[in-house]
């Protein structure tokens, strides 16, 4: 990700900037300059104890790069209030509070979503060339990485983050397609880090199992055919070869 901020792809000499090196092309813009940013509803105490009410997201609900749905609480308003806190597809979240700053695009296509005060939305402008997961990874970059963001909370007795201070916030704007381009290679990594998970958690589950049949006597260390597990010998070079 470093390298994609810092370098991009076209292979531009660089510019440096209050953020930091960039491309040459790359503009330099506030967040407020290219995203529409309003902050979600407060609970006021109408909080769902149950399965009835409007879902909406919490801080908790937001990672960096992803929205978990796990577990998402409900709270008891008319639809009407919420008016354009309404979450649609591609829209840009980020904690006000918690982690300061850490964003991700709500994907679902699923209707009826709404969220909470201590997180913002981002909706790119009309007429804006802002691709939202283009934003999210340059905020992790951002907040994570350069540390370029470093105070950019508000000191109170819990640290936030104002829609005035992330209005504020300078952000890198290449061209759209490069914008893309950067989109789609973190993708296909992030999709080789799920990959690699899933593998992971079934060969813990099966070390897991296998653990337990030792442990128990079903099977006998004697038993166990660790052909597999043994590295293949390296070939002799030619030249190391013995003479016949």
């Amino acid at each position: 990700m470093r390298e994609l901020f810092t370098r991009g792809l076209r292979g531009e000499p660089q510019k440096e900037t209050e953020i930091g090196p960039v491309p040459e092309s790359w503009q330099i813009k506030a967040i407020g300059h290219v995203f529409e940013i309003v902050q979600g509803l407060s609970l006021k105490g109408n909080l769902s104890g149950g399965s009835d009410g409007v879902p909406f997201l919490r801080t908790s609900n937001v990672y960096w790069g992803r929205i978990d749905l796990k577990n998402v609480s409900r709270m008891h308003v008319a639809p009407e209030l919420i008016g354009d806190r309404w979450l649609r597809q591609g829209d840009l979240l980020v904690c006000e509070g918690g982690e300061i700053g850490r964003a991700a695009v709500w994907e679902s296509k699923e209707p009826g979503y709404t969220y909470q005060n201590h997180l913002h939305r981002l909706r790119p402008l009309i007429g804006g060339s802002i691709e939202p997961k283009f934003a999210a990874a340059w905020l992790e970059v951002g907040f994570c990485h350069r540390k370029v963001y470093e105070g950019a909370g508000n000191k109170t007795t819990i640290p936030n983050l104002s829609r005035a201070r992330l209005a504020e916030l300078p952000m890198p704007v290449p061209a759209i397609d490069e914008q893309r381009d950067i989109v789609a290679i973190l993708d296909a990594i992030d999709r080789k880090i799920e990959l690699h998970r899933k593998k992971r958690t079934v060969l813990e589950e099966l070390f897991k199992a296998l653990l337990h049949k030792l442990m128990t006597g079903e099977i006998r260390v004697d038993e166990l055919d660790l052909s597999a597990l043994q590295a293949p010998a390296e070939p002799l070079s030619p030249a190391a070869e013995p003479a016949v």
